[in-house]
Formats: structure tokens, sequence, C-alpha cells
């Protein structure tokens, strides 16, 4: 999906106009000469806020956040693409024992940069 998102931002930029002409063929522009215009912002934030698995999340339960925030936190630390069931039990009652502590009884939704750290 990031690619994906990261291909329309880019063909958009590049579409928005033939530059200074000092490319060398095939549409290749300097990084100077290309600008963001709010359009590209609209449709990257659009692309981010819209995606299917955030909308997912949103919804989730309680149990269903405080899981796949334990998962998000383990991979980030081991950088492996898989866990076992009991890292994620043991990851989901620290964290959990963390916000009891703090005393937030609220689990909310990761935002979409928590989620793709």
């Amino acid at each position: 999906a990031a690619s994906a998102s990261s291909s329309s931002w880019a063909g958009s930029s590049s579409s928005s106009g033939s530059g200074s002409g000092s490319g060398s063929g095939s549409g290749s522009r300097r990084i100077e000469d290309q600008k963001v215009t709010i359009e590209d912002v609209n449709t990257a934030d659009k692309e981010l806020n819209e995606s299917t698995h955030l909308e997912a999340i949103k919804h989730a339960s309680k149990v269903e956040v405080l899981m796949l925030v334990a998962i998000a936190a383990i991979i980030r630390v081991s950088g492996k693409e898989t866990t076992k069931f009991e890292a994620v039990m043991e990851r989901m009652t620290k964290i959990d024992r963390q916000m009891r502590k703090t005393e937030h009884n609220r689990y909310k939704a990761p935002s979409h940069a928590e989620v793709s750290a």
C-alpha cells in the first residue's frame, strides 16, 4: 500500500508541469524543479486517512487495538515480521499495566504514524 501511495503521489507531482526543460529525456526532472502542490498534499492526506486497514483499526474493539499496538511494538523492536502469541500476550499485559498506572482507562486507535512507524 505504501508503494502505491508513493507512486501515485510521485505521478501527480511529476505531471504538474514540464519544468525548465533541463531533463535528459524520458521525463526525468531535477529535484529542484519538482514542486508539491496543495492538490498533492490533499491527495496524500486522503490516501492516508481513507485506507481500508486504518478504517478497520478505528472501528476495532479495545482488546483488538491493544493487540495491534502490542504486535506493532514487538515488530518494531525485533525487526522481524513474525512473533509468537505468548510474546504478544506479555506485551499486551505490560501495556495494560502501564495504562492503569497512569490512569488512562481508555484505549484509542493508533494514528497512521503509529501504525506505519
